[in-house]
This record gives structure tokens, sequence and C-alpha cells, in this order.
């Protein structure tokens, strides 16, 4: 007999023993206002423990008391609870199943009598935002779509007419549009999720999640960067007034408006604060960005081994530059030992094998440095660094064609970023192809209008065309647009002002450029030699044979030096001979 009331238990339907539970129960409540008061203290305490067991990621616990929590209390939120316990312990299928058998399906539950329509609708977009993390996660892309609405695929515009209302409808709007944001990226929609995504922070200004999206896989434009934050603070964040300028701080450097604002963050804080965040890790990452843009790369090195002494395990944004700043300073010794503790402590990141693959490039071993940045890539598709570091490796070592197919691979996939469109630009340019690589750097400038290597480039095209006042004008642009003072990472930039204006016959200016350049890089041979060059123009024998023999000294294998030391010689012989 025992055994036949199981099993007749059991055989019941969900919606019948609801029903008929619901019935005794809300009949229970008027006779017994004592006993429901206590049936939903016991419900409080029970709810408390499946937060507690939440908390301390013991997921079976939370399950359990979950499940004993939904037919205690009737209510949906404890349903949301239980959901959420499912989702932490991985059971993707049964928390979706949950979701839609009791709230989303034909078995919905009849909202609370006191419930208004506004927590109504709040509590059914939780409901949407599990049913839709459970779809994700099983990679249903259909009825993911389908759930979240129909138009995922078609943003609308940003920024929006009608701002979000109350706060708690913010976080939850803000969380769907993070959701379609991420099924537009699997459909390989990135306009459309970077539109979600702008919605995402808009409706929830403290999401980071989309801003991490947005800013960290350049999704935006600079411009489209500072247009985001400057909607944001519109919309007013008393309780964080400096998360505003933090985000202004993080948006691409070459932005004047993302300058001003780290300064002042860092060198002139107004409150209390804003001083103690100056030294946070993202303002630290703030500013080694500005000192690479800035091309000082020796400021910004002090600075990333300042971090990593605090935070010895980062695997983010500062490991990423000061892997960078290794490779710009060629400390292989360094690297070496970075790029192994990396893949010790996360055999599983892109970042590891991309600093692997950072040491074999720097050591000219192009097999394996190829290898590495291949397995950084196919573990993270969207790791930016590795693509542009495999177009460099293949650039330098003549693999043009393979160097241009990477390039337009981070183009397509960051298209926020000038550099990938740059890079295109610059190897066309070394194929002779004028035309089409002007029209690639002239892409990347409308991206970055003041990045002073853009210029440089269009001033390479100009010279190459012997079109001199031309590149001279892009040369001198591009000088004034480098941030001051200057580093020796700019002196191609003054070197080649120098030329056009040598070709331009201004001797006088090409060599006060040449004499800038030896102040940023004085052992550097070539541009010894080219001063020499411009004194052997204006018949001043004397410097130039000077600066030939100085040219010589620093790389005794010219052959340019060699020669014209040769000529300068002949031609003072002759000179001094006719007087």
């Amino acid at each position: 007999e025992i055994l036949a009331c199981w099993c007749c238990t059991h055989i019941t339907t969900p919606t019948q023993t609801h029903v008929q539970v619901s019935g005794q129960h809300n009949s229970w409540h008027v006779d017994h206002p004592e006993a429901e008061a206590e049936a939903q203290a016991e419900a409080a305490a029970m709810r408390a423990q499946v937060r507690e067991s939440l908390l301390a990621r013991d997921f079976a616990a939370a399950i359990f008391f979950a499940e004993l929590l939904v037919p205690l209390s009737e209510k949906e939120e404890d349903i949301e609870l239980l959901a959420r316990s499912y989702c932490f312990d991985g059971q993707w299928r049964r928390a979706l199943a949950l979701v839609e058998q009791r709230v989303l399906g034909t078995a919905t539950r009849t909202p609370r009598p006191q419930s208004t329509a506004a927590e109504t609708k709040e509590l059914r977009n939780e409901f949407l935002v599990i049913a839709a993390e459970c779809l994700m996660k099983l990679q249903d892309w259909d009825r993911c779509i389908e759930v979240l609405g129909g138009n995922v695929l078609s943003p609308p515009p940003f920024p929006p007419q009608h701002p979000p209302s109350t706060a708690r409808s913010d976080r939850l709007a803000g969380s769907l549009c993070v959701l379609r944001g991420k099924v537009c990226e699997a459909m390989e929609n990135r306009a459309a999720a970077a539109t979600w995504y702008q919605h995402a922070l808009f409706n929830d200004p403290v999401c980071i999640e989309a801003k991490t999206r947005l800013f960290g896989t350049h999704m935006l434009a600079p411009a489209q960067e500072v247009e985001l934050v400057r909607c944001i603070e519109k919309r007013g964040l008393s309780t964080l007034p400096w998360l505003t300028k933090l985000y202004m701080c993080q948006t691409k450097k070459c932005n004047v408006e993302a300058t001003r604002q780290l300064e002042e963050s860092t060198l002139r804080p107004q409150t209390e604060s804003e001083r103690r965040l100056a030294g946070s890790s993202a303002v630290r990452v703030a500013q080694v960005e500005q000192l690479w843009h800035n091309r000082d790369f020796t400021k910004a090195y002090a600075l990333t081994c300042k971090v990593l002494e605090q935070d010895t395990y980062d695997c983010g944004l500062i490991s990423e530059l000061h892997i960078a700043l290794l490779v710009e300073l060629k400390l292989k010794t360094e690297l070496h030992y970075r790029a192994q503790k990396l893949v010790e402590y996360y055999p599983n990141a892109a970042l590891s094998w991309y600093a692997v693959g950072c040491y074999y490039y720097l050591l000219g071993k192009v097999d394996q440095a190829r290898r590495y940045f291949t397995k950084s890539t196919s573990l993270d598709l969207l790791y930016a660094p590795a693509w542009l570091a495999f177009g460099h490796l293949l650039a330098l070592h003549g693999d043009h064609d393979q160097a241009l197919a990477a390039y337009r691979t981070v183009t397509r996939l960051f298209n926020g970023n000038h550099l990938p469109l740059l890079c295109v630009g610059m190897q066309l340019t070394f194929m002779n192809n004028f035309e089409l690589a002007q029209s690639y750097i002239t892409d990347a400038q409308r991206i970055s209008p003041s990045d002073p290597l853009a210029f440089n480039e269009l001033g390479v095209i100009a010279f190459k065309n012997q079109n001199y006042d031309e590149a001279a004008s892009l040369f001198a642009k591009g000088v004034s647009l480098c941030p001051h003072p200057l580093t020796a990472a700019w002196e191609p930039l003054l070197f080649n002002l120098a030329h056009a204006l040598r070709k331009q016959r201004r001797f006088d200016a090409a060599a006060e450029q040449y004499q800038f350049c030896l102040v940023l890089a004085p052992r550097n041979g070539t541009t010894h030699a080219a001063l020499a060059f411009t004194h052997h123009l204006k018949r001043d024998y004397d410097k130039a044979i000077a600066g030939y023999h100085t040219a010589l000294q620093y790389n005794p294998s010219d052959p340019f030096a060699t020669e014209m030391l040769n000529k300068c010689l002949e031609e003072r012989f002759v000179g001094d001979t006719a007087v």
C-alpha cells in the first residue's frame, strides 16, 4: 500500500499537483495566519541557507535547499533561485526546463496578487536572462534568438531616444542587451553586437562585461568611445561620480579627451576618492597605455614592472603591455622568464602562448614563432595582439601576401582599431602599390585622425612619388602631432622630414632636423651619413668628411658612407689644387 501511494503521488502531473496544493495552501492562509507566518519564516531561513551555500560555492547544498524551498514558499523568486543554482552547477538543460515549464511555458504561474505590473515584467526578464544564458551554453542560437526577441540581429540605433527609468529595470535591460550582443557575435555580426553592448552600458553604466567587450576588443572607433562615455555621463551617476572619468581614461589614447582626463585624474585629483583611485590598477593600465601611445617605452616599462611586482600573477592587459614593451626594448632574457611563468600559471590562456611567440620573434626563429602565434589565436580567435604579431613576423621575413592576410583578418575582427589598416597600407607601400596603400592609410586616418604614424606613411608615399613638397608637409604635420618631449621612437619621422627637406634643397632646415635625430639616437650611423651628405651638397667639405668618418665609426661596412667619403675627399683635393 505504501508503494502504491508513492507511485500515485509521483505520476500526478506537475500542473495538477500545483493547483491542488495552491488551493489547499490558500485556504490554510485564511484560517491559520500564525501557521502561515511560521511557514514564511521557515522559507526565509531556507532562502538564506540557499544563498549562503551559493556564496560558499556548495552548489549541491544550494540545489538541495532550493528544491525544498520552491514548494514551501510558492514564490516565483524562489524558482529563479533554484534555476540559478542549477546554472551555477552547470546543469543548463535542467535550469532551462525549469524556467520554460514553470514560468515561460504554458504552465506559467499566476503572479502574486500584490505584485505590480512593473515587478511582474522585471521578474519575467530575470527568467528570460536565465533561459537565454542556458541556450547560449547549449549553443542553441535559434531558440536563443526566439527567447530574446526576433529583432536581435537588427538592434535599434544608439543612443536611444527614451532613456531607461528605474535602477532595477536598467540592470535587467543591460543584461538582456549583453546577451543579445553575444548572440550577434556568435553570428559574426560584430556591428550589431557593438550596438547592443552600447545599449547595455547605457542602460546599466556599471555593466563591466559590456564595457570590456567594447573597449577590450576594439569594437568602437575612438570618437564613438568618447560619445558613449558622454552619453553615460548625461544620465548621471550620483553614487559613482568618478566612474565616467575612469571610463574616459580607458578609451583609446589617441583621443585628446582621454589624455586630458587621465592627466586630471592622476596629476590633479579633485576629491579624496580620486586621489586614492589614482593608484588603482585600472588607472595604472591607462597610464601605461598613454606612455605606449607616446612611444615612451622606457617609462612604460618601469611602470609595468612596478605594477607586476605588486600583482605577479596578472594575466590581463598590464601583462600584455609588458610583453610588448619587452619586445620593443629587446629584453630577451626577461621575456623568456615572463613567458615561462605565464605558461606555467595559465596554460590555456592566449596571452601565455603569445608571450612565447614574441620570444621566438625576437630570436628570429620564424617557424617556432609562427607555431605559437597560431596556437594563441586558436585559443582565442579575438586576441588582437597575436594576430598583429603574426602579421609583423610574416612581413619581417618577406612573406608579404600572408602578412596582408593576417592584417586583413585583424581589420575584420577589430573594426574600431586603426592599426591593422595602417599595417596593410605599409605592406602595400613596400610592394609599390601606392594607390591602394593610400586608400587603406586614409581609412586608418578616419578612425584615428591624430595619429602621427598615418601622416608618416602618407608622406612616404608622396616621397616615393617624388612629390617632395607634399611629403615635407605631411611629415611636418606628423611631427606636430607627436607628444612632447619626443622619444627615440619618433626618430624615423624626423629623419623622413629631413630627407624631404633635403630633396627640396633646403639644406639648413634638413641639417637641423638631422641634428634633432642625433639628439634622440646619437649612435645611428645612417643619420650621421645623411647629415654629412647634406653638408657635402652645401660644399662644406670639412663637416662632410668629419660626418662620414663618424658614420663609419658606428657602421664600418656602410657602403654609402664609404663611397661618399672617397668622393668628398676627391672633390676637396681637386678644389685645393685649383686654388
